[in-house]
């Protein structure tokens, strides 16, 4: 019995073996067959797979591209600045060199229209804020012939200011403005005498009788410098009661941008003086 037993799983091993090599040999004729079909199975199947990847690999070739060319862009703007701010400061240098042009032409010109005298023509090295207290610091000195109380004017022939101290090769100007000092002047058409009082930065103040209280735009001048106005009045005021008007007038000038001044060392000015407290 043992023996038949041992006889049937020989004879099973031996067909299950058959039947894996026909196997084996049906699945290669078929293949050898049908080889054009199953090839054609394998590359649809494939095909997703191979779009998905090429996708993936071409997206990240356009970010790596993108990013480059982003960089690139970014290094080219920044270059193009730099330009830019090259040509703007060379710009700003050009029309610093045309106002100081300017500005010398003007003085010329008004020395050429004024009588004889004896000028200097004197860079300004330090105006307000720079400088405290309504004074210039001015490129002239002694080896100059510059003299404290020479009279110091604007480009535009404004008069500004005396000379206060005098070095070798430097001056300090005094403006007419500043605090507390007082001068002579003549007010309007109906040349009224009045002390001009500074107030600062290029500002003044007078004390009127309102009977004889001047008109906004009234011409202010220094006697000795007519017909060149100090300034013009710019506000009046005061109440019913009051005996005097309070009148206000500035520099034509902006003594905060001065470049140039000239000085005339033939006179010396003596109608400044320091405002008493009342």
């Amino acid at each position: 019995m043992n023996l038949q037993s041992h006889n049937r799983g020989s004879s099973r091993t031996h067909y299950s073996r058959w039947y894996t090599v026909f196997i084996f040999i049906a699945v290669i004729i078929l293949f050898t067959l049908f080889r054009s079909f199953w090839l054609q199975i394998f590359y649809d199947v494939s095909t997703p797979f191979v779009f998905v990847k090429n996708s993936i690999s071409s997206s990240f070739g356009n970010l790596t591209s993108g990013f480059q060319s982003s960089q690139f862009l970014a290094e080219q703007n920044s270059e193009l600045k730099q330009d830019i701010d090259h040509l703007n400061t060379a710009l700003l240098s050009m029309q610093a060199l045309e106002t100081e042009n300017t500005s010398l032409s003007k003085m010329v010109g008004n020395l050429s229209a004024g009588s004889p005298r004896k000028t200097v023509i004197a860079q300004v090295l330090f105006a307000p804020p720079s400088s405290p207290y309504d004074t210039l610091i001015i490129q002239a000195g002694v080896k100059d012939a510059i003299a404290v109380g020479n009279p110091v004017f604007a480009d535009d022939g404004t008069p500004i200011g005396t000379i206060a101290e005098v070095d070798g090769a430097f001056s300090k100007v005094s403006l007419y403005s500043s605090p507390g000092t007082s001068l002579s002047v003549i007010v309007g058409k109906e040349h009224l005498d009045a002390s001009a009082i500074g107030e600062g930065s290029g500002n003044f103040s007078m004390k009127i009788p309102v009977a004889d209280a001047p008109s906004v735009g009234d011409a202010v001048y220094m006697p000795q410098f007519q017909p060149t106005a100090l300034g013009a009045v710019s506000k009046v005021s005061f109440a019913p009661s009051d005996s005097f008007a309070t009148v206000l007038f500035s520099f034509p000038t902006n003594i905060f941008t001065l470049s140039y001044v000239t000085i005339d060392t033939s006179i010396t000015i003596t109608n400044t003086y320091a405002a008493s407290a009342n």
